[in-house]
């Protein structure tokens, strides 16, 4: 669609294109449709956000354990005109490889927005080892980045160092929570940012 300009996507609970038993990729299970029906050699690989590629206003809004978006990426070109990109719960999961994956394919990013709402367990332990991009180009575009959670824990330290390792200066960053609004600076180190979220728990 080389006219689209603006598009939002939103799968709700009634999507299928997720594991019946938990899992935010393939569980082996032969009984389970959605890995079964979902997840076929690459001669199969249907890729849908690829007629979305030459937006320059992107919502993608689906639950964290459905796994289409994500399976996409893995088949998708550049988002070579996208500038406003709104990302809610299902970029965490599994390993916010789908962040990393928009800030090292869409050049010309001027703003990102990120909801976080409330993540399993398993995804906050996560290893702390991210994709960095070689020469960081998205900063050069970047403008401006929110993110809006309940509150301010341990998967948004983990957002910020995907963030800053693809070269986002922190004074671009914002994080509203609970009525409350951090602003990072040049100057601030991820202890300070540490110490900003425990206050931040106890906003009024």
């Amino acid at each position: 669609m080389p006219s689209l300009a603006t598009a939002a996507v939103r799968l709700d609970h009634f999507c299928h294109d997720r594991c019946a038993n938990g899992w935010y990729d393939d569980c082996g299970d032969a009984g389970c449709k959605g890995c079964h029906d979902y997840y076929r050699p690459d001669e199969y690989d249907c890729v849908f956000l690829e007629g979305l590629t030459e937006a320059t206003d992107l919502t993608l809004l689906a639950y964290s354990k459905v796994y289409l978006f994500n399976r996409d990426l893995k088949w998708c070109s550049t988002f070579s005109k996208l500038k406003t990109l709104f990302l809610n719960a299902w970029f965490v999961a599994p390993d916010l490889s789908a962040l990393a994956w928009f800030l090292q394919h869409a050049p010309l990013l001027e703003r990102l927005f990120l909801r976080v709402s409330k993540v399993p367990n398993n995804l906050v332990g996560m290893d702390g080892s991210f994709n960095q991009l070689e020469q960081p180009f998205a900063a050069s575009h970047l403008q401006i980045v929110e993110i809006y959670c309940r509150e301010v824990d341990g998967i948004i330290l983990k957002i910020l160092k995907v963030l800053n390792a693809n070269g986002v200066p922190l004074e671009k960053i914002s994080i509203r929570c609970s009525g409350c609004e951090l602003s990072m600076n040049t100057h601030a180190s991820y202890y300070a940012v540490v110490n900003m979220c425990c206050r931040a728990k106890h906003c009024p």
